[in-house]
């Protein structure tokens, strides 16, 4: 747990953009990082739709985000997120969806 005697350090995105037509940008980033394997994190509706982002490589969704989600709903995101072994995660959608791919992001792999 973190306290005041302990440096936080956040890393703001250096981007962000909005409006229509922006969503697609994330194939071609991702594309120029070398990203194959990403795993987007969506509510079922948002994941009828993941083409949008265009993506390339191998895309694995999983659509099993619940309103409000619990530590079940983060634990079957996590198993996902292993076993694709995601170089990229994507939250896309709600705020649930957002929030279990930011944890996902920093706790998949690890033993926490």
């Amino acid at each position: 747990m973190a306290s005041l005697d302990s440096p936080i350090t956040i890393v703001r995105p250096h981007r962000i953009e909005f409006g229509v037509g922006t969503a697609g940008k994330l194939g071609k980033w991702a594309d120029e990082k070398g990203y194959r394997r990403t795993l987007v994190i969506s509510d079922a509706f948002n994941a009828s739709r993941i083409d949008v982002l265009e993506l390339k490589g191998e895309i694995t969704v999983f659509a099993d985000v619940t309103p409000e989600p619990d530590t079940a709903n983060l634990e079957k995101v996590l198993a996902a997120a292993n076993a694709t072994d995601a170089e990229l995660i994507v939250g896309f959608g709600g705020g649930s969806a957002m929030d279990l791919a930011k944890l996902a992001a920093v706790l998949a792999g690890s033993t926490q």
